[in-house]
């Protein structure tokens, strides 16, 4: 298969997947300003779903399409090749929750500003995985496009094996720990409603 087709889908994921990312901002923003019954509130929310939705389906074609441009040895045996394999995969998770906390709560997710920035950090996630995945592709094509020096910053070098220095495990525990806790939390305090009682 030719590399173009792979980078075009590739481009459509980013697009769609920065566009949710976007519209799941404004759509909590909205409900920040009290404005959340407003159309534009309701046209955010259904745009972040079909997005998201629609990238989710086209990452794994472009997972898909990926295996198909390389020989799958060479793929599996390269450490830059893994790590971008990995990446998507960890976009993909990160997405798929996104959506997973939306279908579960529905529109009334946005009511609980908890969970709403719950979701913006999901998708934020799902983003930048999914911008690392681009990003290692586009390295090891010879077109770097950058962003692998923001990702440096942090400590992981894209072009070995993922590793995480000490400090940056503790801040994902962490991370991770608080995520945890605003997911129970936001659930006891819909305790009377059907709708938290559900979720």
């Amino acid at each position: 298969m030719r590399p173009a087709y792979h980078t075009i889908v590739v481009g459509l994921v980013s697009g769609l997947m920065l566009f949710a990312l976007i519209a799941t901002v404004v759509r909590v923003f909205l409900r920040l300003r009290g404005r959340e019954a407003s159309p534009l509130a309701t046209a955010a929310d259904r745009a972040a779903v079909a997005a998201a939705s629609l990238g989710i389906a086209l990452t794994v074609v472009g997972i898909i399409t990926g295996f198909l441009v390389w020989p799958l040895e060479a793929t599996l045996r390269s450490p830059v090749m893994k790590n971008k394999i990995l990446a998507s995969f960890l976009s993909v998770a990160f997405w798929g929750a996104f959506l997973a906390v939306r279908f579960r709560r529905g529109p009334q997710l946005w009511s609980n500003l908890t969970l709403g920035v719950y979701a913006v950090m999901l998708a934020a996630s799902g983003f930048v995985f999914g911008m690392i995945t681009s990003s290692i592709g586009g390295d090891a094509a010879g077109n770097p496009s950058g962003f692998e020096n923001i990702v440096r910053i942090f400590g992981v070098e894209t072009r070995f094996t993922f590793y995480l220095p000490t400090w940056l495990n503790l801040v994902v525990i962490v991370l991770g720990v608080l995520a945890l806790v605003v997911a129970f939390t936001a659930r006891s305090h819909h305790r009377g409603d059907p709708v938290g009682d559900r979720f």
